[in-house]
């Protein structure tokens, strides 16, 4: 799973498109997703061990994951550059450990991904986020748009984006990373009308295109579900990659879906269902990948 922590949007908490979303299977979203992958393999795993991995030990599990040594390696380079991570040496092992100033970042994506929450309640109103940019700082406008819709805001117009209103201290703290905050305004409010709510929310959000994404998951889920009629014993390897490459596929949902109230939702809601399958599989897989990455510390440190 990856993290906020720098400026640059490709290091963000929240990656929140695939390349060739059109893909099939969870596998090939693997593509060019190096930075995000070993960022998952740090949140997932990794810090469970004190956070640090031998550099063979992380290119073995990239490895594991269809990624070859010379990728793996570059995209290390970056993510120390990004400060992400740093370099760390145990006796004469080389290594990696999560940066100090990227922590806070994994601790929210920690939150975020890996609990799903309910939908919110209707009373609790809305955070009502405007911002008017100049043409001369195109470039601040866009980041501040990109970054608010990978965080599941959705929009009303040109300078005014919408979210539940619990999303109110995550939206800050996104603001306050990107030094965003000083230019915009916040309110917190109720809907009073004219149109209908569920008009106002179809309008603000493409809720069409986020159900098509949650069913694309579900197929995918449903495929790795045949697989595993019981959970495995032990350290075992399919279950690390089918594991990681769910919560890969999956770490994308907790941003783009907003967590409406579920009365302004369509009826079925894939995202009820999308929720119970990333349960199930973390129940059935989880405890046998992380043995398998403890397994691969254990004998590369």
């Amino acid at each position: 799973m990856s993290i906020e922590t720098s400026k640059d949007p490709e290091s963000s908490d929240a990656e929140l498109s695939d390349k060739d979303p059109d893909s099939p299977g969870l596998a090939t979203t693997r593509r060019g997703r190096s930075s995000s992958l070993i960022l998952d393999l740090f949140g997932l795993y990794i810090r469970r061990f004190d956070s640090w991995i031998a550099v063979g030990g992380l290119v073995r599990l990239m490895s594991d994951l269809g990624i070859d040594e010379g990728a793996t390696r570059s995209a290390l380079s970056r993510m120390v550059r990004k400060g992400l991570l740093e370099q760390r040496r145990r006796g004469s092992v080389k290594g990696y450990a999560v940066a100090p100033r990227a922590e806070p970042g994994m601790q929210r994506a920690d939150r975020r991904i890996l609990n799903p929450l309910e939908p919110a309640d209707i009373s609790d109103g809305w955070t009502i986020i405007t911002a008017t940019i100049p043409e001369s700082r195109r470039n601040v406008r866009d980041r501040l748009r990109e970054q608010l819709r990978r965080h599941g805001c959705g929009r009303l117009g040109n300078a005014i984006w919408l979210a539940p209103r619990r999303a109110t201290d995550d939206l800050w703290a996104l603001l306050r990373e990107f030094e965003l905050d000083r230019i915009v305004t916040m309110f917190s409010g109720t809907y009073l009308g004219a149109a209908q709510p569920h008009e106002m929310v179809k309008s603000a959000w493409d809720l069409d295109a986020l159900a098509d994404l949650y069913r694309r998951f579900l197929t995918d889920c449903d495929e790795v579900l045949t697989t595993w009629p019981a959970p495995p014993i032990g350290p075992n390897t399919r279950a690390f990659t089918d594991y990681t490459d769910v919560v890969h596929a999956w770490r994308k949902f907790p941003y783009l879906d907003p967590g409406l109230p579920r009365s302004y939702l369509p009826d079925p809601w894939g995202g009820d269902l999308a929720v119970k399958a990333f349960l199930t599989l973390r129940e059935l897989l989880g405890e046998s990948a992380l043995a398998h990455v403890k397994a691969t510390i254990e004998s590369t440190s």
